[in-house]
C-alpha cells in the first residue's frame, strides 16, 4: 500500500507541472542514463588496437581502463547514492552528468596511457551518478512488482550499446580517429544535461515534502501524503546489506553483471584473437547478440508477469549456470556456431535474472532507494570487476574466467536464498 501512496504522489507532482516529465517520460530519460552508463565500455572496444599504437602502450593496458571504468563506478555510487536520499536525484544527476562531460573532454586529448586511464576513473564516477539516479527513481516511482518489469526494460534499453556502440565506435575511429568516439560522449552528455535540467522531475519524496514546506504559501499543492511519508529516514550500509531480502538478490545480479563483464572483456579475444574474425564481423556478432539480449529482457517481463520476479530470477541464474558448464569444458570455441550456441544461452540468463533481481533486492528500502542503489551498484560493478581481475590472471585461457565467476556467484546467491528461507508459521 505505501509503496502505491509513493508512486501516487510523485504522479501527482508530476501532473502540477506541465513543463516537467510525465512518469513515463521520466522512464524514458532513465534508459538514456543507462545507455550513457555504458557506451563508454563498449564505443571504443574496434579502436584498442588504435589507441594502444597511438599511445605507445599494449592492447592489454588498454582494455584495463574497462575495469578501472566499473571499478570507479562502483565506489562512486556509495556515495552519490546517499546524497541522492539527502539532496535529491535530479541535482545529483545533474552534477554526475557535469563529470561524465568534463571526463570525456579529458579523454579526447589524452596523450598518455595514464592520461587515459584517469580520464576513465573520473568518467566512471560520473557514470555511476547517471545509473543510480536510474535504479533509484524507478524506485521511487513503483512497487516491486512494477520495478522489477521496468529494471528489465532498462536492462534490454542498454542493450542497444553493444549493439550500435561497437559499430559506431569503428566507424568514427576509422573515418575520423579514436578521440571522436569520446567527442560524442562529450556532446551526448552536454544534450542530457540540458535536457534533464529543464525537463527532469524530481521523485525523491522527502525532497519534494522540503520544497513544499518551503513555500508555504502553495501548501494546498503538496500532497499530505508525501508529507506523512517522506520524514527522512537513514539506514546504514550495514542494515541494508544484512537485510536477508538483499544479499541473496544483489548475489544474484552480481552473477548477471559478472557475466556480461566477463563477455564483453573476453570477446576480442575469442572472437578476433581465436576464431579469426575481421572487427567488421566481430561487431556485427557483438551487436546481434546485443539484439538477442533486447529480446531476452522483452521476454523477461512477460515471465515476471506470468509467474513472478523470483522464479524469472532463478531461471536466469539456472541459464547462465549452464552457459558457464558449456565454457568451461570449452573454454575457447572451435567455431562460431559453438560459441553462438553457448553464448545466447547466457545471454538469456542474464536477462532473465538482472531486472528481476535488482527489482527484487531494492524492494525492502522504498525510504533510502539511493542508498539501497548504491550499494547494489558497488557489489555490481567493483567486486565482480576485481573478482574478474583475480580470476582471470590465473584463469587467463579463453572464457575460463567467465566459466568461473558467474556460478560462482550464482550458486552463492543460491545459498544465501536457501539460508535467509524465512521460517514456515506453525
Amino acid at each position: 500500500m505505501s509503496d502505491s501512496l509513493n508512486s501516487n504522489d510523485v504522479q501527482n507532482s508530476f501532473s502540477r507541472n506541465t513543463r516537467t516529465l510525465s512518469k513515463n517520460g521520466i522512464v524514458w530519460l532513465m534508459m538514456f542514463f543507462m545507455i550513457l552508463n555504458l557506451l563508454p565500455v563498449d564505443i571504443y572496444l574496434p579502436a584498442v588496437l588504435l589507441i594502444a599504437n597511438d599511445l605507445n602502450t599494449s592492447v592489454d593496458n588498454v582494455q584495463l581502463g574497462i575495469f578501472f571504468y566499473l571499478i570507479s563506478m562502483g565506489i562512486g555510487q556509495l556515495f552519490l547514492g546517499s546524497l541522492s536520499d539527502k539532496y535529491g536525484r535530479k541535482p545529483i544527476a545533474l552534477i554526475s552528468l557535469l563529470i561524465y562531460i568534463a571526463a570525456s573532454i579529458l579523454a579526447t586529448v589524452a596523450t598518455n596511457l595514464e592520461t587515459l586511464i584517469a580520464s576513465r576513473l573520473i568518467q566512471g564516477i560520473g557514470a555511476c551518478g547517471c545509473a543510480v539516479t536510474a535504479l533509484a527513481v524507478v524506485r521511487d516511482l513503483f512497487n516491486e512488482a512494477e520495478s522489477a518489469k521496468i529494471y528489465s526494460i532498462l536492462n534490454g534499453a542498454q542493450s542497444i550499446v553493444p549493439a550500435l556502440a561497437p559499430l559506431l565506435g569503428g566507424f568514427i575511429s576509422i573515418q575520423f580517429g579514436w578521440r571522436y568516439c569520446f567527442g560524442l560522449l562529450v556532446v551526448l552528455g552536454i544534450v542530457t544535461f540540458i535536457f534533464s535540467k529543464a525537463k527532469m522531475t524530481e521523485t525523491n519524496t522527502h525532497v519534494l515534502t522540503s520544497n513544499c514546506n518551503e513555500k508555504q504559501a502553495d501548501s494546498n499543492s503538496c500532497s499530505e501524503q508525501v508529507k506523512a511519508r517522506s520524514k527522512p529516514q537513514s539506514k546504514s550500509f550495514w542494515t541494508i546489506t544484512s537485510d536477508p531480502r538483499f544479499i541473496p538478490n544483489a548475489i544474484a545480479s552480481m552473477a548477471a553483471m559478472a557475466f556480461i563483464v566477463q563477455y564483453v572483456v573476453k570477446s576480442p579475444v575469442l572472437l578476433i584473437d581465436n576464431l579469426g574474425l575481421t572487427p567488421t564481423e566481430f561487431s556485427l556478432v557483438f551487436g546481434s547478440n546485443a539484439f538477442l539480449i533486447m529480446f531476452a529482457a522483452f521476454c523477461a517481463t512477460k515471465l515476471i508477469s506470468r509467474t513472478s520476479a523470483k522464479v524469472t530470477c532463478y531461471i536466469g541464474l539456472a541459464l547462465m549456470i549452464l552457459s558457464s558448464a558449456m565454457f568451461f569444458v570449452i573454454p575457447n570455441p572451435d567455431t562460431l556456431t559453438q560459441y553462438l550456441v553457448f553464448l545466447s544461452i547466457g545471454s538469456f540468463g542474464f536477462s532473465f535474472s538482472l531486472g528481476s533481481s535488482i527489482g527484487m533486492a531494492l524492494a525492502p528500502f522504498p525510504e533510502c532507494a539511493g542508498k539501497a542503489s548504491s550499494v547494489l551498484g558497488f557489489l555490481q560493478f567493483t567486486i565482480t570487476s576485481i573478482v574478474g581481475i583475480v580470476v582471470g590472471y590465473f584463469f587467463p585461457s579463453g572464457a575460463l574466467s567467465l566459466a568461473i565467476t558467474v556460478p560462482a556467484f550464482a550458486m552463492l546467491s543460491i545459498v544465501f536464498a536457501l539460508i535467509n528461507k524465512p521460517a514456515q508459521p506453525a
